[in-house]
């Protein structure tokens, strides 16, 4: 199991439990460990939709400007992402919490994410390049692609009853 040689790259100590959890993207596990409990986030080294590197630095730049967000986890190398088995990914300390499915966020909760995002923003604006639209496109094109990719599947559909 790849998670299993993920995981031997960190000091977590004796891995009591490891849970597969089906919430958001990448492959992604709850790590139970005489050392503490942990949220793995495993990618395909080719996946266009994340950025993991992207995602570490922006964390922890959030976390040194005092933004509550995840903590990060290095290997034993050091380093906050950890390739194994053609897969790539980071290890963080869980956060207990609830997840919520798209528009069934309570109005309380709501307002309280509202905050943390205007704290991000304040925390990132005057350090992001305005030109820079590169994860923007990228993500366009993504979206653009798939888009055309389902249109045609259902064209295919339409005219062959047979295709599933």
């Amino acid at each position: 199991m790849i998670c299993d040689d993920f995981i031997k790259q960190y000091n977590l100590g004796k891995v009591l439990s490891i849970e597969t959890d089906s919430v958001g993207s990448g492959e992604n596990y709850i790590i139970d460990t005489e050392s503490g409990k942990y949220f793995a986030k495993l990618f395909c080294n080719n996946d266009v939709f994340n950025f993991p590197e992207q995602e570490i630095k922006v964390v922890n730049y959030l976390r040194e400007n005092k933004v509550p967000v995840v903590e990060f986890v290095v290997n034993k190398e050091g380093e906050y992402l950890t390739k194994t088995g053609g897969k790539c990914g980071h290890l963080q300390r869980f956060l207990k919490g609830k997840t919520y499915e798209n528009n069934k966020l309570p109005q309380r909760v709501l307002m309280e994410s509202a905050k943390v995002l205007g704290n991000i923003h304040l925390c990132l604006y005057p350090h992001t390049n305005s030109e820079d639209t590169y994860f923007l496109k990228k993500i366009a094109t993504i979206q653009k692609n798939l888009n055309e990719l389902r249109n045609i599947c259902q064209k295919i559909k339409e005219k062959d009853k047979n295709v599933a």
